[in-house]
């Protein structure tokens, strides 16, 4: 009979015991790995994997965090952050920690994560690689920036020295670097990543400033087009209508691509008819404002964009 997971699985005792039965198999078999061990403790709990473990524990552990977050339990956040636990993860909503703290009103926790954001351990020799690599991308150098992925292809990822939290596809993106996009996506850098400042994707920025060409890379290479949980309140369509211009090509395509329609970009659009239907599934729409980034505005004020 397979064991059950604790409520508050730790993934640091479920490798000890991987360790220790390693230990064990090597008294009988000298040639056992820790990934034999690591398979039978897994298949133990009802896992077939190890990988598909770890995946769950990492799953509850996601959830009990962001609840932790939600009810403003900061010394739980801390502790969570101190084994480990990523600053820049997000929620089903795709809301970072950050973000939840902001929009509920937890100052005390925002402070937090704005700490634990603005670390940067890294030795000076990485921060160096990371700052030439996204200068490369926002400038627009191509060539440059695939010698130096591939001279440093571990900093793929990697957030810059900054405090956005942005990576190399951000920098890109944001500047309308199409070459640079192309050659990011080429070498399989991660397009689910949000930064710090906006929880915003490479997808965001680009919906509002880069081309359509960028716009659909992006996606294609597998982008959320919806886009919940950034800061604006607004999602990738918001970005391309509500944020200075609108941009009637870019919204068309991510519609297309299963981009979702909000009250703001249904407004920014002048799509009467999606603003009756979304009006009349939800009330409270007639008395919702925009986000605190840009002052709270009523939705007449998005008709002048």
């Amino acid at each position: 009979m397979s064991r059950q997971l604790p409520a508050r699985p730790n993934l640091e005792h479920l490798r000890n015991e991987a360790k220790q039965r390693r230990d064990a198999l090597r008294r009988e078999d000298a040639s056992a790995r820790l990934s034999d061990a690591q398979r039978l403790v897994a298949r133990s709990y009802g896992f077939p994997s190890w990988r598909q473990l770890k995946a769950a524990v990492d799953e509850r552990t996601r959830q009990r965090v962001f609840e932790a977050a939600s009810a403003g339990d900061v010394a739980d956040v801390r502790r969570a952050l101190d084994a480990g636990f990523h600053p820049g993860t997000t929620d089903g909503a795709g809301r970072s920690l950050h973000q939840v703290a902001k929009t509920l009103g937890h100052e005390e926790l925002e402070l937090l994560m704005r700490d634990y954001q603005e670390r940067d351990e890294r030795p000076g020799d990485v921060k160096r690689a990371v700052a030439a690599i996204q200068t490369a991308a926002a400038e627009g150098r191509a060539d440059e920036l695939r010698r130096l992925l591939d001279a440093h292809p571990e900093q793929l990822d990697a957030r810059g020295v900054d405090r956005t939290g942005q990576t190399a596809l951000h920098r890109a993106a944001w500047n309308d670097r199409m070459d640079c996009v192309r050659v990011l996506l080429e070498h399989g850098a991660d397009v689910t990543i949000r930064d710090y400042g906006d929880n915003a994707s490479a997808l965001h920025g680009a919906a509002s400033a880069a081309s359509l060409e960028v716009v659909q890379m992006l996606v294609e290479a597998g982008a959320d087009a919806i886009g919940a949980g950034d800061d604006h309140q607004l999602g990738v369509l918001g970005w391309a209508t509500c944020l200075g211009r609108v941009r009637a090509d870019v919204a068309a395509y991510l519609l297309r691509a299963g981009g979702r329609l909000e009250i703001w970009s249904a407004i920014a659009l002048g799509r009467a008819d999606d603003v009756r239907r979304l009006v009349e599934g939800d009330a409270s729409l007639l008395g919702t404002r925009m986000s605190r980034n840009e002052h709270r505005r009523t939705r007449c004020t998005t008709r002048w964009r």
